[in-house]
């Protein structure tokens, strides 16, 4: 009896035990928070590594474009008095500013000289046809910067190759190899010049690149400090919002400007 009571007892015990484990709800499994972390980690290095971004064209970098002029006689010619302005500066050994002066031995690279007489030989050299022009016009075997001014005042603004010259009314037309010439108003005394590039303008005035025989250099000048003679700088030009046409002149740039002067301006043609 007692053995089988055991048993009996034994069996139900197993029973009830089994039931109450069939009747108990199961525990929801959960990922640990690092597990989870990790999952979602990954899920985001995916994602971004998926996205691609858009290609981009390469920059574009704007060039200005070069001087053109519409007649290849006239960019020929401009590009001559360039090239023999820079010759006569990259052989000097010597040069001074000296009035009525006109020592000027490209051999020996030595000028002693000046505006008028700087830029007399310079046409000679390049364009004899419309040095001889001038000469025959002014009446004089050596012109000075105010037989230039009378020359250029007396052009016609149409074009005239018979005089181996064309007027040139406004600042920004001028090019390379154009002639600048003022005359002051309160003398007789004036100064002469070669354009040596396109003059830039800003606002109501143009900065301008000149080549001449002076006693003190411009702005951005191949002339030292305290020199004088030959050289190549940049000086500014304010102009007529009217017409175009040159009102005063900054020696230097930031310097005052000298309005009690008058302007002339022309292109010889011929070579």
């Amino acid at each position: 009896m007692p053995y089988f009571l055991s048993v009996i007892l034994g069996f139900l015990f197993f029973v009830l035990n089994g039931a109450a484990s069939a009747i108990a709800p199961t525990p929801p499994q959960t990922t640990p928070y690092k597990a989870h972390h990790t999952i979602n980690h990954k899920r985001h290095r995916h994602i971004v590594h998926c996205v691609k971004k858009p290609i981009l064209p390469p920059p574009v970098t704007l060039m200005p474009l070069p001087y053109r002029s519409s007649s290849s006689l006239v960019t020929s010619l401009s590009q001559h008095f360039v090239d023999f302005v820079h010759k006569t500066i990259s052989t000097l050994s010597y040069t001074a500013y000296e009035l009525g002066g006109s020592h000027f031995d490209t051999s020996k690279g030595v000028y002693v000289i000046d505006c008028s007489n700087y830029v007399d030989h310079i046409l000679q050299a390049v364009s004899p046809s419309s040095y001889s022009s001038l000469v025959a016009s002014s009446g004089t075997d050596n012109p000075t910067s105010l037989h230039y001014y009378d020359f250029f005042k007396n052009l016609s603004s149409d074009e005239q190759p018979e005089h181996h010259w064309n007027k040139v009314d406004e600042v920004e037309e001028l090019q390379p190899g154009d002639v600048l010439v003022f005359r002051k108003k309160n003398n007789s005394s004036g100064h002469v010049m070669m354009i040596m590039n396109k003059p830039i303008r800003i606002q109501d005035a143009f900065l301008v690149q000149v080549a001449d025989s002076a006693p003190a250099g411009h702005s951005k000048d191949t002339r030292l400090p305290h020199t004088s003679g030959i050289g190549i700088g940049t000086l500014a030009l304010k102009v007529n919002p009217d017409n175009g046409e040159p009102s005063a002149y900054a020696w230097r740039l930031h310097s005052s400007w000298k309005r009690q002067v008058n302007f002339e301006m022309a292109r010889p043609l011929g070579h």
